[in-house]
């Protein structure tokens, strides 16, 4: 059987373990709460991060495209057809147009992030 002084304990001890409780609960919102933001955070840096990649990507590929487009029409334009070398007769020498592609601000770009 419960005495008055194990009631008056059992209320002690209760009323100290809600506290404990309230305080264990306002910090578990907090923790959920920076979790959240966290996450949010982390999902807005992932997107930046892939949209800027993505952008790279884009401009690399069109650059590539653009120069290759380049040295295909200068090369079919300005490259005349090889003719021997007068001077040797049998190690004739050919002579070829190389075309340099020109660099941008996106080759700055590329160059900073290593690619």
């Amino acid at each position: 059987m419960e005495t008055d002084e194990d009631k008056c304990i059992t209320t002690i001890i209760l009323s100290m373990l809600k506290t404990e409780v309230e305080r264990v609960d306002v910090n578990v919102v907090k923790a959920i709460s920076l979790a959240k933001n966290t996450a949010a955070k982390f999902a807005s840096f992932k997107t930046t991060v892939m949209v800027s990649i993505q952008n790279l990507l884009n401009n690399f590929k069109e650059e590539v495209i653009r120069s290759v487009i380049q040295i295909n029409s200068s090369a079919n334009t300005t490259t005349q057809p090889a003719r021997p070398n007068v001077d040797t007769t049998n190690n004739a020498k050919y002579k070829l147009d190389i075309v340099q592609p020109q660099r941008d601000s996106n080759d700055e770009i590329i160059a900073l992030w290593g690619i």
